[in-house]
């Protein structure tokens, strides 16, 4: 080939709509991967979590970072189980984990004084089965009678 013959590089290929609105321009880093490496993750591990969801990204770090993870092993977990979008299901869990708090406090509150940890949370099955204080009570006097009338497993 001659030396002066001039080539050029073919023209790169349009941006897909996705890559635009990401607002990466179609090849740079997205905002999660931009978030990701300020928080000190490695460009290889931030660019492997490019395409999860941001706000899921953002507030599963905060969570993890709370808990004392460092970097490798929220990189682990996230190989294992990466952080989803939250959903409606989601929304639920607070109702179902104060509803727990509250029966365990019911529980506490019917509960004997010599009441074992787990004759408490048998109280508390009980409740959350929609048992009356008072069922739940004679539940546990059954109990007790079949442990120490040699009924018990």
């Amino acid at each position: 080939m001659p030396h002066t013959e001039i080539r050029r590089d073919p023209t790169p290929p349009p941006a897909t709509p996705a890559a635009l609105a990401d607002g990466d321009g179609g090849g740079g880093p997205t905002a999660t991967e931009r978030y990701l490496i300020r928080q000190g993750f490695s460009t290889r591990a931030a660019c492997e979590f490019r395409d999860l969801d941001f706000p899921a990204v953002q507030a599963d770090v905060a969570r993890r970072r709370e808990l004392g993870q460092g970097i490798g092993a929220i990189v682990t977990a996230w190989r294992v189980a990466p952080p989803q979008p939250a959903s409606t299901s989601h929304d639920q869990c607070p109702d179902a984990d104060s509803h727990a708090v509250r029966t365990k406090a019911q529980a506490l509150a019917i509960a004997p004084p010599d009441a074992s940890p787990l004759e408490i949370q048998y109280l508390a099955l009980d409740l959350e089965e929609g048992e009356s204080p008072a069922a739940a009570l004679a539940n546990l006097a059954v109990r007790r009678a079949q442990d120490f009338g040699g009924g018990g497993a």
